[in-house]
């Protein structure tokens, strides 16, 4: 069973792909209520029973408690069960035909809570200090990233970075007998990164890309699952922030516009859970290009610290 996140706690507070994950799929059950009225309950019940048939799920977990689930998405059925409230509320965009509403909050007895009125306000304010205190030191956090990014791409090799993906991306094409004609492109001169930066362009020829978070910061720290990726063809990306974004963006925009018009291949994009303009990786079929998969031990790497400019401590065995 695949499982990620849609969402994570960022720089700028709470962000993720509820609507547009929602918008790709057949029909979806939109769970609504407020804490504690069993949203995740519900859905882990769903699932269960999904996977009892054996049925191919998909568990979508929360960034503010990983082991409760903001979603289950069943592919067979192209159905998903979605938790639908703040912060990530989602609203049906064709009632009934396509979405349903499931309103948990009509089976909560009210007089039964009435007491605890003062108790639940103290803990839901309670609540949101702590999130906002978060999010003032996730932002700090930022800038040290920012300044480490703008350090390392003064000096890194970024025209042999990016000629290293492009020939990356070519062999995983070749690997996945994507290829024009039966004959193998030259993929160094298949893209050229103009004016965008480098940024991932996620709807080249109508193709719908799935968007992911593998790994979300979370009260507990950062929390990643990794153990759906045994058996398959797992890559690494070993380096500073600044090489493996771009590298991975290269890679990944060169696998979308090869593909850009072949849907038999299911394509993720997974983002940085601290600034989502930064990419932790994609997967295309079963071949997974990643950074941060320390625990994943039958990964092949991929090592861009040689391109990075600080050669020595890598040389001297320090890095």
């Amino acid at each position: 069973m695949e499982r990620y996140f849609l969402g994570s706690n960022t720089k700028v507070g709470f962000d993720g792909f509820y609507d547009v994950t929602t918008e790709g799929i057949g029909s979806v059950y939109l769970i609504k209520g407020g804490a504690g009225t069993g949203k995740s309950s519900l859905i882990k019940k769903v699932l269960k029973r999904g996977e009892d048939c054996g049925l191919r799920c998909e568990s979508w977990h929360c960034s503010g408690d990983p082991k409760s689930l903001d979603g289950v998405y069943i592919h067979d059925l192209d159905v998903a069960v979605i938790d639908a409230t703040s912060p990530h509320a989602v609203e049906p965009k064709i009632p009934k035909i396509k979405d349903d509403i499931v309103n948990l909050l009509q089976y909560v007895v009210k007089d039964k809570l009435r007491g605890y009125k003062p108790v639940i306000e103290k803990l839901s304010n309670n609540k949101k200090e702590c999130y906002k205190c978060g999010y003032e030191h996730l932002n700090i956090a930022f800038c040290h990233l920012s300044q480490n990014i703008r350090s390392v791409s003064s000096s890194m090799n970024s025209p042999l970075i990016v000629a290293k993906a492009r020939g990356f991306a070519g062999d995983i094409l070749a690997d996945l007998r994507c290829v024009k004609n039966g004959e193998k492109k030259d993929f160094d001169t298949v893209l050229t990164l103009g004016d965008d930066g480098g940024k991932v362009c996620c709807n080249r020829g109508g193709r719908m890309v799935a968007k992911r978070f593998f790994r979300a910061i979370s009260p507990d720290g950062i929390v990643a699952f990794d153990d759906h990726l045994k058996g398959r063809n797992v890559w690494w990306v070993k380096g500073e922030t600044a090489s493996v974004d771009l590298f991975l963006k290269t890679a990944f925009n060169v696998v979308l516009d090869d593909l850009a018009d072949d849907n038999n291949l299911p394509i993720t994009i997974f983002y940085n859970p601290l600034d989502t303009s930064l990419v932790d990786g994609f997967m295309v079929g079963d071949v997974v290009v990643a950074s941060h998969l320390d625990d994943v031990e039958w990964a092949m790497v991929y090592d861009l610290r040689w391109y990075e400019g600080d050669f020595d401590k890598y040389a001297l065995g320090r890095g």
